[in-house]
């Protein structure tokens, strides 16, 4: 037994120390596979986390790059300067990865302008500047054309572009990615491209893309900031260009009226500086007697918004004072709220001296005017006397008319007769052309037939027709012809007319009268015609003027002192009508034509409102009263009105006013404020308050009655309000806007 025990044991030791050497290796093997995979991990963290590093070094250098490129844009620096900058430093982070292009776009958006890229060869730049993107000739101005990114992965199998192909592959280029550079929003126009060119070939990375795309935006809002810098530069030399060039003094104040610019007429005259002038500055330069007023209106507006307008004395530099008419509006934004004000001051010195000259002109004028007037009276009263008289021994000489009468002492008679007569007349066109140019004259108006009146007119004239044994021609028609006239004025129009073609017209001639409607018109008219010798084409202008008078014949036998065509066309004027006169050029028994036109009327039994088919209103058939003593106011006016369709009569004063508003009834009475007399205000509380007919149960007047005046004050507008004006218009006005007043129903 125990020799076996002894044998055993070695190899049981020999077993054992296999078992832990086998052990021990696998041990070694499992720490040696742990080992290599913490390596490994290490490896992959050393490795991500250099990642890491490299790209926040990369984001750091871009964020740099921005900054250094914004930098100096707020320096000014030129645009130039900043691309180059942008482009170097996208080459830097790249390693030589790739080279750097970007295009700006000319003003005209279709052609290359600037190009930085320096690291590119100057041909490069040469051979794209002025380059018409719209040929699409490469990819930035196939990008520019498409508004759309483009890549190119490798140019040596690229076939769109040949030529811009080959010399990019010249460079030693491969590939290229190009995006076009949009401004911002609202505009998104497009600025130019921004160009990476690859030196191997192969699509740029989501790293390069993203870089791109980022510079991209900060190239947009680089130039954006430089066009619009220009932009603002050019306005504002082109302003000041303007302001120091033009012939008033211009100055700018805030909000609250603190002026702080002045242009350089102002510094000229006044001989100050802005450090003396801004603010209140002004008002050492103002005159004494006016500051204070000037002071406060302007005050007002500062406070209030409102423009300002005053006119003042300012001091030069001489010492001297004159007279600026000046003026200032805001300039608000999009709320309405002020921002600035904008000033002007013209000099009106010269033209208040020239109204000063023209009020004493027209001062005098007015009296030798009265005293013209105060001279005709007094010539009509001495040449009446002894006319009076020796009309009526020339009346008892043909009374007592004998046979025993040789033919010499009735051949006197009759010319005495003829002459008293005609120097009669003669006085009586002095007097009332002065009285119809004054404007005293008055229309008793009425709706006539104007046929009536165009016969009465005949008879009248029919013996100095016979006289020169002309043959007459009256053509009338069987209906009534309306009109709104006074009868004796138009017939003494129509005996104008008559006597001057009978006067005018060699014995034996032919005169024809008409009295018509005209179709689709709102006028009648009448017309007279001879087949005499004519007016001159020189005279026919001016054949209505005062003194005028065809010089018809050597002798100029008809006489008078050429004043029956003025007086004629004023009074058709004062009716609201026109006369017309008509010759051909060639006086070889040509004659003459006059044509006097009337507003047409509705028939006096005709029930309101008026006729349908009546051409002289229009589609509203509104009646329109003009009251004012200005009576080239009331021509003018009314003609306007008339061609608008309006119905129009006048009155050259309150009585009348009132007269014709009872007679005519009118929709619309236009009232001046200052008439003689009666004023404008008392006119309109009668007929607001005094019945238009008894009849009628006592209505009162209950159209629009609109005042047109020269006073605009507040209560001015009150007082008119209170007298019963329903608007109120100060002169002078659009015609639009009393237009609208008009037609706008009564409050």
């Amino acid at each position: 037994m125990s020799d076996r025990s002894e044998t055993a044991a070695p190899g049981g030791d020999e077993r054992r120390e296999q078992r832990q050497l086998r052990e021990m290796n696998e041990a070694l093997l499992v720490s040696s596979i742990h080992q290599h995979e913490l390596t490994e991990k290490a490896q992959r963290a050393e490795a991500a986390a250099a990642r890491e590093i490299t790209e926040r070094k990369r984001a750091e250098s871009l964020v740099q790059c921005q900054k250094e490129s914004l930098e100096l844009l707020i320096r000014g620096e030129p645009i130039e300067r900043v691309l180059d900058h942008l482009a170097r430093s996208m080459e830097s982070q790249s390693h030589d990865k790739f080279l750097v292009a970007i295009h700006l776009m000319e003003a005209d958006g279709h052609h290359f302008g600037y190009v930085a890229a320096p690291s590119l060869p100057v041909r490069y730049a040469q051979a794209t500047r002025g380059m018409d993107a719209r040929l699409e000739l490469g990819a930035c101005s196939s990008a520019v054309v498409s508004h759309e990114p483009k890549i190119v992965r490798d140019f040596a199998v690229e076939t769109r572009w040949p030529a811009f192909t080959t010399e990019v592959i010249s460079l030693g280029l491969r590939g290229c990615f190009t995006t076009p550079i949009v401004s911002h929003p609202p505009d998104q126009r497009t600025l130019g491209t921004f160009a990476i060119y690859y030196r191997e070939p192969g699509d740029p990375s989501p790293h390069d893309q993203q870089l791109v795309d980022l510079v991209t935006r900060t190239v947009a809002l680089a130039v954006d900031r430089k066009q619009v810098e220009k932009a603002l530069r050019e306005s504002e030399e082109r302003f000041r260009t303007l302001a120091d060039n033009m012939s008033q003094f211009a100055w700018i104040a805030d909000a609250q009226g603190w002026i702080y610019w002045y242009n350089q007429r102002w510094y000229d005259y006044t001989g100050t500086t802005l450090e003396q002038m801004q603010g209140w500055g002004w008002k050492a330069v103002h005159h004494p007697d006016h500051v204070d007023r000037v002071v406060q209106r302007i005050q007002h507006s500062w406070d209030t918004g409102e423009p300002w307008e005053d006119t003042f004395p300012l001091r030069g530099k001489d010492g001297e004072y004159r007279w600026f008419l000046s003026r200032a509006r805001p300039v608000r934004d999009e709320q309405g709220n002020v921002l600035r004000w904008f000033g002007t001051n013209t000099d009106v010195t010269e033209e208040r001296e020239m109204a000063n000259k023209i009020t004493q002109q027209a001062e005098q004028l007015a009296g030798e005017s009265r005293r013209k007037d105060e001279f005709l009276a007094m010539l009509s009263h001495e040449l009446r006397n002894p006319l009076a008289p020796i009309r009526s021994a020339v009346h008892l000489l043909k009374l007592h008319e004998r046979g025993s009468e040789n033919a010499i002492q009735q051949q006197a008679r009759k010319v005495i007769e003829r002459q008293v007569a005609s120097l009669t007349k003669l006085v009586d066109d002095l007097l009332e052309v002065s009285r119809v140019v004054s404007g005293r004259i008055h229309l008793d108006q009425t709706t006539l037939d104007l046929g009536q009146v165009v016969k009465h007119a005949v008879e009248t004239a029919t013996p100095l027709i016979e006289q020169h044994k002309h043959e007459l021609a009256l053509h009338l028609r069987d209906e009534p012809i309306w009109t709104n006239a006074d009868a004796t004025r138009i017939e003494e129009v129509i005996i104008n007319l008559l006597n001057n073609a009978a006067k005018y017209t060699p014995d034996g001639g032919r005169i024809e009268v008409w009295c018509e409607g005209i179709p689709g018109d709102r006028f009648v008219q009448v017309r007279v015609r001879d087949n005499g010798m004519g007016i001159d084409k020189i005279l026919l202008p001016r054949i209505f003027d005062l003194f005028t008078q065809a010089d018809r014949s050597l002798a100029r036998s008809a006489g008078g002192l050429g004043i029956g065509l003025s007086l004629v066309h004023r009074l058709v004027e004062l009716h609201g009508g026109t006369v017309e006169a008509h010759s051909p050029p060639e006086r070889s028994e040509v004659g003459s034509e006059f044509i006097v036109k009337l507003p047409l009327a509705a028939s006096p039994l005709a029930a309101k409102p008026l006729l349908p088919d009546e051409p002289a209103l229009n589609a509203n058939g509104m009646r329109v009263l003009v009251v004012d003593d200005n009576i080239d106011l009331v021509i003018m006016l009314a003609g306007a009105l008339r061609n608008k369709g309006y119905a129009v009569q006048s009155a050259c004063n309150g009585p009348d006013g009132l007269k014709l508003t009872q007679q005519w009834r009118p929709d619309v009475v236009l009232l001046d404020i200052g008439l003689p007399g009666l004023d404008g205000y008392e006119v309109a509380r009668r007929l607001r308050t005094m019945p238009l007919d008894e009849a009628e149960g006592g209505e009162t007047f209950r159209g629009r009655i609109i005042a047109l005046t020269g006073y605009g004050r507040d209560s001015d507008i009150a007082r008119a309000r209170e007298a019963g004006f329903d608007a109120h218009l100060v002169k002078p006005y659009e015609f639009d806007e009393l237009e609208k007043l008009m037609t706008s129903a009564p409050k």
